[in-house]
Parts: structure tokens; C-alpha cells; sequence
């Protein structure tokens, strides 16, 4: 049976992507350097406008789960901003780099990465979400954006368990089926959950009404992700997986760090985290990973082929 299931995986067009999801790789990178631009103008406007800066500096320092501070300061903000953008520029390179590859190996694991990667792009909203609050305009508008960037949030940590149970060879592999349903359930998450109106933070979101629950939903997709791929490692003896989850610990830290970093040292290390992460997610999918499930279906002789 598990020969059987071994040499349908290991087809050479099983599960390939056409050449026109390059085309989508490429709009995704240009969107995400689109999202940049606009989060490079926010941060233009937190830069030089002295009374943007004043009112928030007394935001207060939201710097991790269910852990609040006092007044931020007047540059954190500026800080968060720049980082965003920094991190929608590494994300574009990234999906550019990567245009070619769901045509490489099978598209599930490539797409959901890359969308992972589309995902960090939308951080830039924060700062226009802090201008339409500071300039006072509509808070209807910024509450819309937060509720975007904790879309996006949810989109990219279900797409990570998307590439991770993929590793599980899941019976369905569809991408036309499972990454409609991940956008769809961060959508109903990202819409369901209470958003404080009342409470702009120093990570320019609005408070979540019901954080604990939030929190609870993160940590338990992600541990999923990462020991989802070590049971995988281990029940298909496949060393080669320990490189998956090296990326998505990399990954993970790096969306905290980046997601409510307020200061140069800890905004750096997201960053650095997600540039390796990322290189490391491709990398691994693109050689590691595909190679070991396609290996499967190959006869011993040609194995070395296929590295």
C-alpha cells in the first residue's frame, strides 16, 4: 500500500503547478512592493509631521500577548512602520525569487508558502491605519485595516500548517480546495473576533476584545506546525524535514518579532528571522523536501538523480 501510495506522489507531473502561476508569484511580489510604497509614505508622514509623533508617543506598548506597558515613546512608531516596509520588501523579493516554483514541484507546498510570504506584506496597512486615526479621519477606515492585517495574520499562519501538513501527505492535496478554505476561515476568524474601538496600541492596531482567545488559537496552530513536520521526519524517516521545521521556527519568531517589535534590536532580529526563514521555507520545499517525497516513487538507482 504505502509503495502503491509512494509511486503516485513520486509522478513527475503529480501535483505540478502550470507555468501560469509564475504570473501570480509575480503579482503577488508587485502587490507586496505596492503595500510597501504605501507604508513607506506613512512612515514619511510619522517621520516629519511633529504632532502625528507627539500623539503617539502616549499609545500604549502592547509588546507581546496579554502584556501591556506604558507610552511607547514618539519614535516607536516610526520604528514599526519602517520594519513593516523593510519586511514587504524582503517578502516581494522572496515571492519573485520564487515565481518558478510551483512549476518545480507540487503546487500546495508552493503556493501556500508564498502566500505565507503575501501575508507579511499587508503589515504596511498599520501605517496608514495610524494616520487615519491620528489626522482623525475615519475610524471606520482603521478599524477595517486592523481587521485586514489580522486577516492576513491568520492567512499566514494557516498557510504555514498548509506547507507543514502537506509534509503528513495529506489524501487531499488541491490547492483549488484547500487554499480557498484556509482564506475563508482566516476571513470568518479575522471577522468574528471583538475589536476595542477605544484602544489604539503602539503596534498601530486596535486592541483585540477577546485576546486570550486569540492567543489560545495561535499557540495551538503554532506548535501544530512545527511538530507536525518532526512526526513526519520521524514516521517517514526522513531527516531531511528537520530543515522545514528549522524555517518555520525562524518564521514564527520572526512574525512576533515584526508584529509588536517597537525597537531597532528587536525589529532587526524579525527581520533577519524572516529573510533566512524564508530562504530556507523555499529552499526546502524547492530541494529538500520535494526531492525526499519524489524520491519516494523512484527506483533506488535513480535517487541520486533526484538530489
Amino acid at each position: 500500500m504505502s509503495g502503491k501510495a509512494g509511486a503516485r506522489i513520486g509522478q513527475p507531473s503529480e501535483g505540478r503547478g502550470s507555468p501560469q502561476l509564475a504570473a501570480v508569484f509575480t503579482a503577488a511580489a508587485a502587490a507586496a512592493v505596492l503595500l510597501a510604497a504605501l507604508g513607506g509614505l506613512a512612515l514619511a508622514f510619522l517621520v516629519t509631521d511633529q504632532r502625528a509623533r507627539a500623539a503617539l508617543a502616549d499609545l500604549p506598548d502592547h509588546p507581546w500577548w496579554l502584556v501591556y506597558r506604558g507610552p511607547a515613546g514618539s519614535d516607536a512608531a516610526a520604528w514599526a512602520v519602517g520594519a513593516s516596509v523593510v519586511a514587504s520588501l524582503l517578502a516581494a523579493a522572496a515571492l519573485f525569487a520564487a515565481r518558478r516554483l510551483p512549476e518545480r514541484c507540487p503546487s500546495l507546498p508552493a503556493l501556500a508558502a508564498g502566500l505565507f510570504l503575501f501575508t507579511i506584506a499587508f503589515e504596511c496597512l498599520r501605517g496608514a491605519a495610524a494616520f487615519l486615526v491620528i489626522a482623525d479621519r475615519s475610524i471606520t477606515a482603521a478599524l477595517f485595516l486592523s481587521r485586514v492585517v489580522y486577516w492576513a495574520r491568520f492567512t499566514g499562519l494557516l498557510a504555514l500548517l498548509l506547507v507543514a501538513l502537506h509534509a503528513l501527505e495529506l489524501p487531499e492535496q488541491r490547492p483549488a480546495v484547500l487554499v480557498p478554505v484556509v482564506l475563508v476561515a482566516s476571513l470568518a476568524m479575522a471577522a468574528s473576533v471583538p475589536v476595542d474601538r477605544t484602544m489604539f496600541l503602539a503596534q498601530l492596531t486596535f486592541r483585540l476584545g477577546d485576546e486570550q482567545g486569540v492567543l489560545f488559537v495561535n499557540l495551538v496552530i503554532g506548535a501544530l506546525i512545527p511538530l507536525s513536520v518532526i512526526a513526519a521526519a520521524i514516521v517517514h524517516r526522513q531527516p531531511r524535514l528537520a530543515r522545514l521545521a528549522g524555517a518555520f521556527a525562524l518564521l514564527l519568531a520572526a512574525r512576533d518579532l515584526v508584529f509588536f517589535g517597537l525597537r531597532p534590536v528587536r525589529l532587526a532580529c524579525g527581520l533577519v528571522f524572516l529573510a533566512f526563514g524564508s530562504a530556507l521555507l523555499l529552499d526546502t520545499v524547492r530541494r529538500g523536501y520535494v526531492a525526499t517525497r519524489d524520491a519516494k516513487g523512484r527506483p533506488a538507482g535513480t535517487e541520486s538523480s533526484a538530489r
